[in-house]
């Protein structure tokens, strides 16, 4: 029986490099941030104060399809600092998702007026207010070499 040393180094050699791109893979892991879109987002609305003399507060809806709104968050008017200029701050929201927003005004006996204008987040969030750019460079050519390491072809086309 003759023994391929071509193809026995050619194992050794993707297995080496499987080896490598696992520890830095690991390395890289252990050492990176999270992706800026997956962290918690917050948003301030405001809007135009209610002048009536029997407004008790505001409830603020929001939910991640339009038209379609969660559990209100209530604003007395003795919760915000200044009612003639209201406002609050929605947090815990998931950044890589479009948020809409509306307001209600409520008065002393429970009666609820209708929705605002809905506004939205706009998109996905990302922190410096970019997304992120496709790979190039050295995190490109290592998507390459895993992929050829595990059953690809290697082709390297810059640009």
């Amino acid at each position: 029986m003759k023994i391929k040393w071509i193809e026995i180094v050619k194992d050794l050699w993707r297995y080496f490099l499987a080896a490598l791109i696992l520890i830095t893979l690991a390395f890289v892991l252990f050492f990176s941030e999270p992706a800026k879109g997956a962290e918690a987002a917050g948003v301030t609305l405001t809007w135009d104060s209610n002048y009536e003399a029997d407004l008790a507060g505001y409830k603020v809806y929001y939910g991640t399809s339009s038209g379609e709104y969660g559990t209100p968050k209530i604003m007395p008017l003795a919760s915000l600092q200044d009612v003639t200029n209201p406002g609050c701050a929605v947090t815990d929201l998931d950044g890589a998702k479009t948020w809409y927003f509306v307001v209600t005004a409520y008065d002393t006996e429970g009666l609820e007026s209708d929705y605002s204008n809905e506004v939205n987040t706009g998109g996905t969030y990302y922190e410096d207010g970019k997304p992120p750019m496709a790979p190039t460079g050295l995190k490109a050519l290592w998507q390459r070499l895993i992929s050829w390491i595990f059953g690809g072809s290697l082709k390297i086309k810059e640009g």
